[in-house]
């Protein structure tokens, strides 16, 4: 039994369109990237007090690890649901409200990808701790059609985020 020329054509139009697409969205994500390398964002909610003494200010950072938890050599690719990753994120949004932090680095924070089901975990952990303000810097930002990366390190805050910018260091080396 052999295709018709209509079939035929028809499926290396789609294959053809999915080779130009899956570039340009790639080559799309890349230009944009810097534009979104940082970005400060305001959350729904009344903002908190920020210290008891306008003389300190109790900083904290934390390595989230993409979610993963304590455990060494897990990769990001496990095969947990998305409630348990979640689950995980309000703990560690519980050890960072029980510190009384003022404002909280979080490291290794996934704001879009694949392995951790598309959470941005900068949000939950913000919004379980009680932190209004969230700058998000991506370090990574790959995205093709169904699939991305994005993710960096999150800055949570309880004070007003006037401005965050990109500083820029030269490498060490040239590779």
């Amino acid at each position: 039994m052999s295709r018709s020329p209509r079939r035929v054509r028809r499926g290396l139009a789609v294959v053809a369109a999915l080779l130009f697409a899956v570039p340009a969205w790639y080559l799309a994500v890349r230009i944009l990237s810097p534009w979104n390398a940082v970005k400060v964002i305001e959350l729904e909610g009344d903002p908190a007090v920020a210290s008891s003494s306008p003389e300190s200010l109790r900083v904290g950072c934390y390595n989230i690890a993409h979610g993963r938890g304590g455990e060494e050599d897990v990769s990001n690719w496990s095969e947990e649901s998305k409630g348990v990753r979640e689950e995980r994120l309000r703990k560690i949004a519980e050890q960072i409200r029980r510190h009384n932090l003022d404002v909280v680095v979080l490291n290794e924070c996934d704001f879009d990808c694949n392995w951790s089901h598309r959470v941005d975990q900068a949000r939950v952990i913000a919004e379980a701790a009680g932190y209004p303000f969230v700058v998000e810097q991506r370090i990574y930002d790959f995205a093709v059609p169904f699939f991305s990366w994005r993710f960096g390190n999150a800055v949570l805050s309880r004070v007003p985020i006037a401005d965050a910018e990109l500083i820029r260091f030269k490498p060490k080396s040239r590779w």
